[in-house]
């Protein structure tokens, strides 16, 4: 779709008032009678050139008819769409002339200035003459009114006012350019003609005659093009109406990114209808074209224009890949309230099935949720791998195994992914975090991506909760991790359930003495490596002493650390344990632990032992001098 039309379709505002302005103040400009005595001959004073005036436009010798009826063909010789004509005579509308790049803006990679960076894929960029004006300071609405021009007419009773040859037009930022301009005042129409150039800041409108009526901000502009420098956007439209206060319309228009001269894809449409009112933009007959070739049609879809969410269809993800065939998926978005909404994602995969992704979003005053689920009732390519596995390992084998239906016999897994993710500011220095993901089966992330789902492909998928306060100098977090790992080769991390951390830092005062304190606890648990509990503790003392020109910070801390370790022996091997059973032998079941014959206690000063501790003492010394002073060298500062 066409850029941001806020700021694309200014030209109401450029066109609408600032020729019926000079009009008005017509009486200033030096005037003299015609010798015939049909009206003035007026000549306003030059406007004075600033750094950011543009140069004066070449007046053309074929100006467009002042009126005429609307346009029944686009710029290709094809009939615009019903709602874009009007009852008057079919006119075909002259093949728009492709247009100089320089006059769009584009400056070829050599010729860029130090500073100006060329998109990575083109050979050029688009360069704003007015990036660097500054646009708080330069508000139209608080800017005086320009207007320069060759010469000027003023007819009988002040009723037509006709400008022509390089007008020039000034308001602030915005800026127009014409090689005529008409004011009739009995109308409240103003009418420029030929090579008519609007600007401001990041955009760029060029069409080829404008019309605005003064009295109700109407009007159109035929033949236009338009670039918007930052998002490297070019395009045009066969007509650009406006039909009220904050509404728009483009009729055959299109747009890429691609440099001039070049469109390796563009995106048209018949009509594009834009109302800033309701935020919500229009497009009828849509196609997408790659190397001209059209590819997707759209007939009829509906988009937002500003930051105000809408209901509806996203552009669809298209792919293909050589584990699961074609692939299309569909996003339909639901804005069910200010704080939550929902997108839905149905995807057809060809060698696999049909699976359904869903994301939610809800706020409340202290935190955000988001909850993402992905499910695939019946992977058929799946389960084709894992009857190949199957197969393989037998005939691997040494000596090869023989084949049996069981082989066959595989269901079609069911394959999902849950992802959630909870950020909070509960206030009084408290937050809170979660961050949840869990697939169904270790290959999931290698034969399915995500379309609308915020989660990473990952060999170990991180499922934390945390809770933290924080004050001036203390600050207390309580915290569990457990991983998922994904891939057989991949190793076991260790789950901390919990960890739990208390710490009190410097207070930042000079010359005197401060405490410090770190208290941690942990409890590492695993199914495969030696588990257990964690205490580490460090108290220390410092003494900052700080001046302008240094520092020095002496301090002493005494470190704890202490585990209770569970599941080893004493070469610290761990064996693979059959689970835990229930044995009644009496009116009350009690746990009995079968295990491994081998397996044998720590036993005190083996290599690792039950309950291994350490306390050693700390002391540091940080010293420092700052070399920083005001100089003059070669009359610089």
């Amino acid at each position: 779709m066409p850029p941001q039309p806020s700021r694309l379709l200014f030209a109401a505002l450029l066109l609408a008032h600032p020729l019926a302005q000079a009009a008005d103040a017509a009486s200033e400009w030096q005037c003299t009678p015609k010798a015939d005595g049909q009206g003035w001959d007026c000549r306003p004073a030059p406007v004075n050139d600033g750094p950011y005036r543009l140069p004066p436009l070449p007046s053309t010798s074929d100006a467009t008819p002042v009126s005429g009826p609307k346009p029944t063909m686009n710029r290709k010789g094809e009939p615009l769409h019903a709602s874009a004509t009007e009852a008057s005579p079919a006119v075909v509308a002259a093949a728009r002339t492709p247009v100089d790049p320089a006059s769009l803006d584009w400056v070829p990679r050599a010729s860029l200035a130090e500073g100006q960076a060329a998109n990575p894929c083109c050979s050029g960029a688009y360069i704003d003459p007015l990036a660097n004006l500054p646009k708080e300071s330069n508000a139209p609405d608080e800017s005086p009114l320009k207007v320069a021009a060759d010469s000027g007419q003023l007819e009988e009773n002040r009723e037509r006012f006709v400008l022509t040859g390089g007008i020039a037009l000034e308001q602030g930022y915005r800026q127009a350019r014409a090689d005529k301009a008409e004011v009739l005042r009995a109308d409240d129409q103003v009418i420029l003609e030929g090579n008519v150039v609007l600007r401001e800041p990041n955009l760029l409108i060029r069409a080829d005659r404008a019309q605005i009526n003064t009295a109700n901000n109407t009007g159109y502009a035929d033949n236009v093009y338009f670039v918007v420098h930052d998002e490297h956007i070019r395009g045009d439209a066969d007509r650009l109406t406006i039909e009220g206060e904050g509404v728009y319309q483009l009729d055959g228009s299109g747009y890429t990114t691609c440099e001039p001269g070049d469109a390796f894809w563009d995106f048209e449409a018949g009509e594009i209808h834009i109302d800033q009112n309701t935020g919500i933009g229009t497009a009828k007959d849509a196609v997408l074209h790659l190397q001209t070739v059209p590819v997707a049609y759209v007939p009829y879809v509906q988009f937002p224009i500003d930051d105000r969410r809408m209901t509806g269809v996203l552009w669809p993800h298209i792919g293909h890949s050589s584990r699961s065939g074609f692939e299309i998926g569909v996003p339909y978005y639901l804005n069910l309230a200010p704080n939550y909404d929902a997108t839905l994602t149905p995807r057809y995969i060809d060698s696999r099935g049909t699976m359904l992704e869903v994301e939610t979003r809800y706020q409340t005053p202290v935190d955000e949720w988001r909850l993402g689920m992905a499910y695939l009732n019946s992977d058929k390519q799946y389960r084709d791998d894992q009857i190949d596995r199957n197969v393989s390992e037998k005939l691997s084998a040494t000596p090869p195994e023989p084949i049996t239906w069981q082989d066959y016999d595989v269901d079609a897994e069911k394959r999902w992914l849950i992802n959630l993710d909870e950020r909070g500011n509960l206030g009084s220095g408290w937050r809170s975090r979660i961050d949840y993901t869990r697939v169904s089966d270790d290959e999931y992330f290698r034969d399915l991506d995500t379309v609308s789902i915020e989660a990473r492909r990952q060999t170990h998928l991180t499922q934390t909760g945390m809770l933290n306060w924080t004050s001036n100098v203390w600050s207390f977090t309580a915290s569990v991790e457990d991983h998922q790992t994904l891939g057989e080769n991949s190793k076991e991390q260790y789950a901390l359930l919990p960890h739990l951390e208390l710490l009190k830092t410097a207070s930042g005062e000079s010359f005197r003495p401060d405490w410090l304190f770190l208290a941690d606890y942990s409890f590492f648990d695993s199914d495969t490596q030696i588990r257990g509990q964690r205490m580490y503790a460090e108290p220390g003392v410092t003494f900052p002493m700080r001046w302008n020109a240094g520092y020095i910070i002496p301090t002493v801390k005494l470190r704890h650390v202490n585990y209770v370790l569970n599941d080893s022996n004493e070469n610290g091997v761990v064996y693979d344990y059959t689970p835990l059973t229930w044995v009644p032998p009496g009116p009350a079941p009690i746990m009995t632990w079968p295990g491994d014959p081998d397996f044998t206690r720590p036993k005190a000063g083996s290599e690792i032992t039950g309950t291994p501790s350490a306390t050693v003492p700390m002391a540091s010394l940080d010293a420092g001098l700052f070399f920083e002073r005001d100089m003059q060298w070669n009359d610089r500062s």
